[in-house]
């Protein structure tokens, strides 16, 4: 194995390991999209609950004070949704942006494999080459023997 092929295999290593640390990073956001998805989801179902029970109170009668205090908490609830909202489309464009980096990492490691394949076909090649050239002379010699004799 030439010097340059260990350097290469050793490349390799290194853009293998990159592209693992980037999927490993990648994933781990989109996992982090999917708790935060989640959450919203439970804070919407908690403010429907929550209005459903407005609702229904006020159909019993409800004094303006706590009329007032469900009107106010059900405000809240949507500026957290809100907000809530603003930080996963964050985390969405940020995980794109990892999912990019990640596609390069695996771009490089295919590039670094393509020029190892091409330096194994071509030492594979110049092999051959010897090796019929080898043939060649082998020949020659018994084609020359043959007609001294």
């Amino acid at each position: 194995m030439s010097q340059r092929d260990r350097t290469l295999g050793k490349l390799l290593e290194l853009r293998q390991e990159d592209e693992r640390k980037a999927l490993k990073i990648w994933r781990d956001e989109e996992d982090k999209i999917a708790r935060y998805i989640s959450q919203i989801e439970q804070i919407k179902n908690y403010r429907l609950m929550y209005l459903d029970e407005f609702q229904s109170r006020g159909l019993q009668g409800m004094a303006t004070s706590a009329m007032i205090s469900y009107q106010s908490f059900i405000a809240k609830l949507d500026v957290v949704i809100d907000r809530q909202e603003e930080d996963l489309e964050r985390l969405r464009a940020n995980s794109h942006r990892l999912e990019l980096i990640y596609l390069d990492k695996q771009k490089e490691r295919k590039i670094i494999e393509s020029l190892i394949e091409k330096h194994r076909l071509e030492a594979q090649r110049k092999e051959l080459k010897a090796e019929q050239k080898l043939n060649d002379e082998f020949a020659m010699i018994a084609a020359h023997r043959k007609l001294r004799s």
